[in-house]
């Protein structure tokens, strides 16, 4: 599941840490070469899931609900052209082909909104 054999919801809040930085350390290579693999997809959306529990209170109280509603956004167009990391060929084929289907500003936010929030 995991391509570095880290399950993330097993980890206590410190390793969890150590591995946010540990995965933070290669995404952005020198000449500015970002690199994003199964492991950032499969942690930020295990993060995201934490935070954004209906059993967690982190931005809970009515005054943060727009910070809340756009960490969601963030995290599902960050997400969005992504596969599990056990997918087959063919099933990666048909999400490119339905990606190149998408309409062209549609495509377009869901593929740089979040390098645009940096």
């Amino acid at each position: 599941m995991y391509r570095n054999g880290i399950e993330f919801p097993e980890l206590s809040y410190m390793e969890l840490q150590a591995a946010t930085l540990g995965l933070l350390q290669n995404l952005l290579l020198p000449g500015l070469n970002t690199i994003i693999d199964s492991d950032h997809r499969l942690l930020w959306s295990w993060q995201a899931e934490f935070l954004l529990s209906r059993h967690v209170e982190y931005l809970a109280a009515p005054r943060e609900r727009e910070l809340r509603q756009l960490l969601q956004i963030a995290v599902r167009c960050a997400l969005a052209d992504s596969m599990p990391p056990w997918a087959t060929r063919e099933q990666w084929e048909e999400m490119r082909a339905n990606s190149q289907k998408m309409e062209f500003n549609l495509r377009e936010l869901r593929s740089h909104f979040l390098f645009r929030l940096r």
